[in-house]
């Protein structure tokens, strides 16, 4: 009983050895809200709120939150996106701080930035929040699948939008509204080449569509 115990307690050890030395890309991102671990790798969440526009108020944003990490085929880049909020319906409506750079995308090996990716962001805006991410397999480009929420004097609505950004400039290479429909289901995205695979499940049922895009 002893030496089967002292058996458990020796592969668990190793274990934890080979987990601590393996390389950064060969692990998995953990998320948190405020910060994405690879590894002995720490990548920063969204900066802070700003305010906003709510005249004598000085309300803010509600501060953005980090939900998903991707990292590419090669493992040299990972991409880190989350939950954005803004606020609508306010006398001055502000872009939160966190629409300019709301995909960041890192080097594993050491957690730099290589560049900080915008989305549009609509005045009406409540919400965006990241869905799916996918990098095409040179990791020059990332795909984002969003579900942005929107309101409007006394109208509500969820809208599912797709967008292609390049990493090298940071061009938005491909801005499209997939459904105006609400967005609900799990989704996963393929780049590949000029074409986004979308798979939507909800429970046992399934969706796929291929979303061609424009000749830039």
């Amino acid at each position: 009983m002893l030496r089967r115990t002292l058996d458990v307690r020796t592969r668990l050890v190793v274990l934890a050895l080979l987990v601590a030395a393996a390389p950064a890309h060969a692990q998995m991102p953990v998320v948190a809200a405020d910060r994405v671990q690879i590894g002995d790798v720490v990548l920063p969440g969204y900066p802070p709120p700003r305010r906003d526009g709510s005249v004598g108020t000085g309300a803010r944003h509600r501060p953005a939150r980090l939900t998903h990490a991707v990292i590419d085929p090669s493992g040299t880049l990972v991409a880190t996106a989350g939950a954005c909020f803004g606020t609508s319906g306010v006398t001055v409506p502000v872009t939160p701080s966190c629409a300019p750079e709301f995909v960041r995308v890192h080097r594993v090996a050491d957690g730099s930035l290589v560049r900080a990716l915008a989305i549009p962001w609509p005045v009406i805006a409540d919400e965006t929040s990241v869905l799916a991410m996918s990098f095409d397999a040179d990791a020059r480009r990332v795909a984002v699948l969003t579900r942005v929420r929107w309101s409007d004097c006394s109208a509500l609505g969820a809208e599912l939008h797709l967008a292609v950004l390049r990493i090298d400039d940071g061009a938005l290479l491909e801005a499209r509204t997939l459904s105006r429909h609400g967005a609900g289901g799990a989704h996963s995205i393929t780049l590949r080449g000029d074409e986004v695979a979308i798979t939507t499940r909800w429970g046992a049922r399934s969706r796929a569509r291929t979303i061609s895009l424009r000749a830039r």
